[in-house]
């Protein structure tokens, strides 16, 4: 009988923690939004400098229709491979169709890690046809240089 009550016990204090913890969570999460990141410490805007110039070479590379020199920034490691062919089929039939070309960009500083050897940089971008597109780029380094190993675009408005 005493093993029964100390255990509705602790089931009943343990409830009653969890609600607490959800009640705070609740809270916060109701409270002021975070705002926007800003331009982070000067120290990581820096160290994310040459992933910047890389995102805008291939961009420019994009709306020019230059594979060559698009397919130039990948590394060795990119999968699928960019080639001519890639660029065309990724880049050229589906994504200038839907989106257009690409017009600005601004990094996205939350989800944006500078690592010297392994950076994820994200930018809020716009485009001729979409307002909102994500653009994702993983890098790495070959040989010293900042090569991409990935690069995506992801609309974001709705359609």
């Amino acid at each position: 009988m005493l093993r029964r009550i100390a255990i509705s016990l602790a089931a009943a204090v343990c409830a009653s923690v969890a609600f607490s913890v959800a009640q705070t969570v609740i809270t916060k999460a109701k409270g002021t939004p975070t705002p926007a990141a800003a331009t982070p410490d000067p120290k990581i805007a820096e160290k994310a400098k040459p992933f910047e110039t890389v995102i805008e070479n291939v961009l420019t590379a994009y709306n020019a229709g230059d594979a060559a020199t698009f397919a130039a920034e990948f590394g060795q490691s990119a999968v699928p491979p960019m080639n001519a062919a890639n660029f065309k089929a990724i880049f050229q039939d589906i994504h200038m169709p839907e989106l257009g070309h690409y017009v600005s960009c601004a990094l996205a500083w939350k989800e944006t890690t500078p690592d010297p050897d392994r950076a994820l940089i994200v930018c809020d971008a716009k485009f001729e046809k979409s307002a909102k597109v994500k653009v994702s780029a993983n890098f790495t380094r070959e040989n010293g240089a900042v090569k991409l190993v990935q690069l995506r675009f992801e609309r974001n408005d709705g359609r």
